[in-house]
């Protein structure tokens, strides 16, 4: 009976200790910077005690962002409905330019390509065109841009048959670090309805030259053609005013100030 008790003792301590270690990361620090998020975003937190905690919000479709555990290491993570693309790939950030490109079961091709700062990342898909009706000069600055979002770190973006998934390798816990990369994921999942609803097309250098659904950074209005200019550095499109008002581009991290008009 008393090796009994001692067991049970010894068995309570251990689950004890393991929800105090998880309450004390999860719920300390990573709670604390998705309670900001929620807040930033008008969002409403998810989940219970014993459960993973995430937040859910409204901007152009439903979002939920997490903090993931992936092979021991913590990842952020944006979740989009894919409404907008009908491929399936995936991009990943190589972590220098002679890094080789390894193999990724279920997809039959690749496309290696650079961003804007000469960072290199990888997009695996199905489709031998693929890469090249994906990789706009827009959407390549702004993975360049998560990567670099708050911190250098890595970035995967998943496109599945209903799911835009965005994440990075995390290790900060800081509230607006969280909130400056969830904003960038924004800014990625914008360029990729400009090509997905038809709205992109390209010439010369894959300049975007039409914004039918985009919206502007600053004032958070619908971009009416006539009054668009691009960021040179990430293509985000701006209206001209916008653009004057904020001395340049309003994408954080980004701090263009020269721009590209586009065409009516």
């Amino acid at each position: 009976m008393e090796c009994l008790v001692i067991a049970i003792v010894i068995v309570a301590m251990f689950v004890l200790g393991w929800l105090g270690l998880g309450y004390s990361f999860g719920g300390g620090q990573m709670q604390r910077t998705l309670r900001a998020v929620a807040s930033q975003f008008q969002g409403r937190m998810r989940g219970g005690f014993f459960s993973e905690k995430s937040v859910e919000f409204v901007a152009e479709g439903r979002v939920v962002c997490e903090f993931v555990s992936v092979q021991g290491r913590w990842w952020l993570e944006v979740r989009f409905p894919n409404s907008i693309l009908p491929m399936v790939g995936r991009m990943v950030s190589l972590p220098n330019r002679r890094a080789p490109v390894p193999p990724l079961q279920g997809f039959a091709y690749f496309t290696r390509f650079r961003d804007g700062d000469g960072n290199e990342h990888v997009l695996y898909h199905q489709e031998q065109n693929d890469g090249y009706q994906l990789l706009s000069d827009g959407v390549r600055q702004q993975m360049g841009l998560l990567r670099q979002m708050p911190f250098n770190g890595p970035v995967e973006v998943a496109l599945a048959d209903r799911l835009l998934i965005i994440r990075k390798s995390w290790g900060t816990m800081l509230p607006d670090h969280a909130i400056r990369f969830i904003r960038q994921a924004l800014n990625f999942r914008d360029q990729l309805t400009l090509i997905g609803t038809g709205a992109i097309s390209f010439v010369g250098e894959t300049f975007p030259l039409q914004f039918d659904q985009a919206t502007c950074q600053v004032c958070g209005e619908a971009i009416e053609q006539t009054t668009i200019v691009l960021c040179a550095r990430c293509r985000t499109p701006h209206h001209q005013d916008c653009w004057s008002y904020g001395e340049g581009c309003s994408v954080y991290g980004c701090g263009g100030k020269d721009s590209l008009p586009v065409r009516s």
